[in-house]
């Protein structure tokens, strides 16, 4: 029975490339932690984006800072100061989109918070940002 087995064979991989293509349609979720913002630092300032910076949230998208980005401190968190950008708008992305502003401690883009979610979620790799007082 030739016919059968072509059959099930067929059937078989068939239902492998569902399997797969249902895995590569679906983005994973970026990382969250619970993160408790504290108010600003009296010193804290506007600053303006100097070079475009990129970067990847934990599912691996891409996001920006372009030049000319002007980040609003909106107070602390553990991770490091949350910057909102000002004339730009920020998303962390994965398997969902949300608003997000930059996490900077020192001279680096460590990652995003999340007003909606009061959260912290790391990048993939924290990145060098240059910034000037604005």
């Amino acid at each position: 029975m030739p016919g059968l087995a072509l059959k099930s064979a067929v059937v078989k991989n068939l239902r492998s490339l569902l399997i797969i293509a249902s895995l590569l349609g679906c983005a994973p979720e970026i990382i969250v932690r619970p993160a408790q913002l504290q108010p600003n630092d009296p010193t804290s300032r506007q600053m303006r984006v100097t070079l475009t910076v990129e970067a990847r949230s934990t599912a691996g998208f891409h996001s920006a800072l372009p030049v000319g980005t002007v980040l609003e401190p909106r107070g602390q968190i553990a991770e490091g100061i949350v910057m909102a950008p000002r004339n730009a708008v920020l998303t962390a992305e994965g398997a969902h989109i949300a608003e997000a502003y930059a996490v900077i401690s020192g001279s680096k883009w460590v990652g995003f918070w999340l007003p909606v979610q009061r959260a912290f979620s790391p990048l993939q790799a924290p990145v060098a940002i240059q910034m000037e007082p604005y």
